[in-house]
């Protein structure tokens, strides 16, 4: 089967590639428990459009693939991909199977209800929990099964679409994550779990391979996740990730071990749920090491998440290859969870919008106006940015032969790419650049327009003083253009 989807390096940097190009994963993800049934997530699709992603990221558990054990069910999985390839949308698809936090929830009943042969974790305290023992090889036998069935029916339906382009395996693994009531007074202790699993078993291998705790649990999991993910790439050979959870408390100590030891993923990603641009930093600055490529596997949608400004700023200033928050349809981040602040979710069920989806929406379609390019020029002396912050800027910068004047709102969000010898593309949002060319004896040419496939597709000309028309006009020396509310154009000097 050819490979479409993999990381090569391209401008001195590792790149997710997808059909030989780099791409940049630009998605939502929809709420997990709203993909048990199609009714339930069919009406999401036309918005994620809208929206301007690219890619969806879409949640499957195994108690829906599989709720009787060696009976499947191939109806929402099928149908979300058929619906991907009718707006045009590549897919994530994320394999809820037997871990989610720690908690067993993903896995059916035939797994959860039967504790003999699916034994749980043991905690240190000697108390049973909801996860499943990394360590059992009844629980490894009966996922990897499945999973390989899942990559087998996903290479018959899809192996020559490719609409999945990637796959997130399981959902923040970990040992148990702590969901315990807090004392009266102290916030609720999200950062917390298990180091390993005491049970007979994790015990005597823990005796065998010493080290300490901490590392016994991640490499328990580690080895779990390469024996699952052994045959992945013969079968259906897409790239495989793993989510974190994460916050500025807790910069993902285990990062480091899983890029050296779980050779089973190609990368790890964050889900990040942080307050700061201060705190995006400090995250992503501990999963852009090794061979790991920066990338954010959930993000808050929350009022106060500004998704749309840390969209830019991992993308522009660090690099990120994929950003997705979570979810569409469900309002989640650090307020919910430590005050139980309750929102209007990105869209609602009767299609609207909060405004917070408004915002990153603009962002995200000004992005994907030209997505192949930044994910090809993110990182080099080909890219340059400028964000506001919530505070108008003007700044003027000369480069490339051109003078470039920007003028941002407090929304402003702008992205110069130089795609070829005197041949830029400008995109964002609420700013207004001034472009005028240093270089003798060539004058400006100014298309609104996207980028699709590799080839520019002009909406309008612009002439001096803003004005449009249509598939022709004259070259300029000096242009205005608005970017407004998201929208690209092409400039070149002739």
């Amino acid at each position: 089967m050819k490979i479409w989807s993999e990381i090569k390096e391209y401008k001195g940097r590792n790149r997710i590639h997808i059909d030989g190009r780099p791409y940049l994963t630009l998605g939502i993800q929809y709420d997990y428990l709203n993909c048990t049934k199609i009714e339930n997530f069919d009406y999401l699709f036309q918005h994620t459009v809208s929206m301007g992603c690219n890619t969806l990221f879409f949640p499957l558990r195994w108690l829906v693939l599989e709720p009787e054990e060696g009976k499947y069910n191939w109806e929402v999985l099928d149908h979300a991909i058929a619906r991907c390839r009718e707006f045009g949308l590549r897919m994530s698809l994320l394999w809820f199977g037997t871990n989610q936090g720690g908690s067993s929830r993903p896995a059916p009943e035939w797994i959860t209800g039967d504790r003999k042969r699916f034994p749980r974790i043991i905690d240190e305290r000697g108390r049973e929990r909801d996860g499943l023992c990394p360590n059992s090889r009844n629980t490894l036998e009966a996922e990897r099964k499945t999973f390989n069935k899942l990559l087998s029916h996903l290479a018959e339906v899809d192996g020559s679409e490719r609409t999945v382009i990637m796959m997130q395996i399981e959902n923040e693994v970990c040992l148990y994550m702590s969901h315990e009531k807090p004392e009266e007074g102290q916030q609720p202790l999200m950062d917390f779990w298990s180091p390993r699993c005491y049970c007979s078993v994790c015990n005597e291998l823990y005796e065998n391979e010493g080290g300490s705790e901490f590392e016994f649990g991640v490499r328990s999991l580690i080895k779990y996740l390469n024996s699952l993910l052994k045959d992945q790439k013969s079968i259906f050979p897409v790239l495989t990730y793993v989510n974190f959870p994460i916050n500025p408390l807790r910069p993902g100590e285990d990062v480091e071990m899983y890029l050296e030891e779980c050779h089973g993923v190609d990368f790890v990603a964050p889900d990040y749920y942080g307050f700061t641009p201060g705190d995006l930093a400090f995250a992503m600055q501990h999963f852009t090491r090794g061979r790991n490529i920066p990338f954010i596997a959930e993000h808050s949608t929350e009022s106060v998440g500004d998704a749309d400004l840390n969209l830019y700023l991992a993308v522009c200033e660090h690099g990120a290859q994929g950003f997705s928050p979570w979810a569409i349809d469900h309002t989640f981040g650090w307020r919910a969870w430590r005050d139980g602040v309750k929102e209007k979710p990105f869209v609602d069920r009767n299609g609207e919008w909060s405004d917070a989806a408004i915002y990153y929406g603009r962002a995200l379609s000004a992005m994907n106006h030209a997505s192949r390019q930044i994910a090809a020029l993110a990182g080099t002396e080909d890219m340059m940015h400028y964000i506001s912050y919530g505070t108008p800027r003007k700044v003027e910068e000369r480069r490339w032969g051109m003078r470039w004047r920007m003028i941002t709102g407090k929304d402003g969000k702008c992205i110069i790419l130089r795609t070829g010898e005197y041949d830029y593309t400008v995109l964002g949002v609420d700013t207004l650049v001034t472009v005028c060319p240093v270089v003798s004896g060539k004058s400006l040419l100014v298309e609104e327009g996207r980028w699709h496939e590799g080839q520019w597709m002009s909406k309008n000309r612009i002439l001096p003083g803003g004005e449009t028309v249509g598939e022709a006009g004259n070259a300029a020396d000096t242009v205005d253009v608005d970017l407004g509310n998201g929208t690209a154009f092409r400039i070149r000097l002739e």
